[in-house]
């Protein structure tokens, strides 16, 4: 069921929303954000192991430990902090939307990018292990999968808000990313002031 519901939010968002429309609880929906994060930490935990090759024993175990108890933490506040970073965007372009509506498309969203997360872990231990010492070679490929993962997410996000708000993709993205890109000019504002 899951891999199923994983594989059509990747590549039909549309029809993935379509179904999840349906959905009327926060539970609901948080429970199988949270199911799949989880798994997904538990995977890039153990593929990580090998680069953690300064842990050993009581050490590894405690980093592997307390990886998983903030993951846990984060998968139930994590969909809340930025469905409501998103909602603020989505508000300032379109009065009267639900929080929940925002919510939803967010939060399934975001495991795109938790997908893109086990996969540029797992590809970034083989050539580790295949190659210990070329560390930029790794590092680059991450990045790149991160930022295609980035994308790809907002791209479903904005299917998801479109689909649940009643407006434009080109509307809901923005709504999604207004916020955000607030926030980075008043950063970049107030670093630029402080290099003065």
């Amino acid at each position: 069921m899951y891999f199923d519901r994983i594989k059509r939010l990747l590549t039909d968002p549309a029809k993935f929303f379509k179904d999840a429309s349906k959905e009327k609880g926060y539970w609901e929906v948080l429970r199988f954000f949270v199911v799949v994060y989880v798994f997904a930490t538990i995977i890039q935990l153990i593929v990580s192991i090998p680069l953690n090759k300064n842990l050993f024993g009581s050490q590894l175990f405690a980093y592997l430990l307390s990886s998983l108890v903030v993951s846990i933490i984060y998968a139930f506040i994590g969909p809340f902090i930025a469905s409501v970073i998103a909602h603020l965007g989505i508000l300032i372009l379109v009065r009267g939307k639900s929080f929940f509506s925002t919510f939803k498309a967010i939060t399934y969203g975001m495991i795109v990018i938790v997908g893109y997360g086990v996969l540029a872990s797992i590809i970034a231990s083989i050539m580790y292990l295949a190659s210990p010492n070329s560390i930029n070679l790794p590092g680059f490929i991450v990045n790149l999968i991160t930022i295609i993962g980035v994308v790809h997410m907002l791209i479903v996000e904005a299917v998801g808000v479109s689909r649940h708000h009643s407006i434009t993709k080109g509307k809901a993205f923005f709504g999604i990313i207004l916020v955000p890109l607030i926030i980075l000019i008043i950063f970049i504002a107030m670093g630029g002031s402080l290099l003065v």
